[in-house]
């Protein structure tokens, strides 16, 4: 009984609604949010009603502009039933094209970076629907297999990142953001050269001076950068017939140990 009361208050709302509507000469296929919406949405819930007669509970919210002249309407009719209306934020959210949310950070065009390093490509976007991030080589869509090593997307930062490049990785790279209410795009140009060959160069301070008990554990740290392997030896200050120069000028020592790296 108290389902049938339910889908008979249901109905007169529907018609009720429509009545309201076409006598303000309004079709009740208005966009979505608006009264129109509230109708087709009732239908459904109309539909979904067990015929068996098992309860049912329904939770949802119908967006309506109440700010809009023809929701009078709507007033008179929740009053005439005892309905309640309970304001809520809308649910449906603007459509958004998409844009860059640091523009300030998507000046940048060149990149430089040396054989075997890495690169990243920062496009960071938003939008409604959320976009796509596409990337395009010289002007053609760019995919993974298309590239030894591949490149790696970051979604959630909207990055792509490839490692280890080489020289036939330069070109003009482009973000492509897309959704279906628009696109944007940035072209990063990408330069791969070779490191310049120097000498290693020590960390500033190391290794330092240790003073210990006799008998006890020293370590001595040794950081090195190097755009080649490095060679390491450990080396020991002795003394030779009591002197510490040999006659070239250049100390007396004692290699303690060899290593590719530090």
């Amino acid at each position: 009984m108290i389902m049938k009361m339910m889908t008979i208050m249901l109905l007169l709302i529907s018609v009720l609604l429509t009545q309201a509507l076409q006598s303000q000469g309004i079709s009740a296929s208005q966009d979505e949010g608006q009264l129109g919406s509230f109708l087709e949405e009732l239908d459904v819930l109309l539909s979904s009603f067990p015929e068996d007669g098992t309860p049912l509970i329904v939770l949802g919210d119908f967006n309506i502009h109440l700010e809009k002249p023809q929701a009078a309407d709507f007033h008179t009719l929740l009053a005439s039933i005892d309905l309640k209306r309970v304001s809520t934020m809308a649910t449906h959210k603007s459509a958004i094209a998409p844009y860059w949310t640091n523009p300030e950070k998507m000046e940048m065009k060149l990149l430089t970076a040396h054989i075997s390093g890495t690169v990243k490509f920062r496009c960071r976007a938003n939008g409604n629907p959320t976009p796509t991030l596409k990337l395009l080589k010289n002007g053609k869509e760019f995919k993974r297999d298309q590239r030894l090593g591949g490149y790696k997307v970051r979604e959630h930062l909207w990055t792509i990142i490839m490692e280890s490049v080489v020289p036939s990785d330069k070109g003009n790279y482009t973000c492509l953001v897309e959704n279906k209410y628009g696109s944007i795009n940035h072209t990063y140009q990408l330069d791969v050269v070779e490191r310049s060959p120097h000498r290693p160069i020590l960390q500033a301070g190391l290794p330092a001076n240790r003073t210990a008990v006799v008998g006890s554990d020293v370590e001595f740290v040794c950081k090195v950068f190097s755009y080649s392997q490095p060679h390491i030896q450990w080396l020991k200050h002795i003394e030779v017939n009591g002197q510490r120069y040999g006659p070239d000028g250049l100390p007396y020592v004692r290699i303690l140990k060899v290593k590719l790296l530090c």
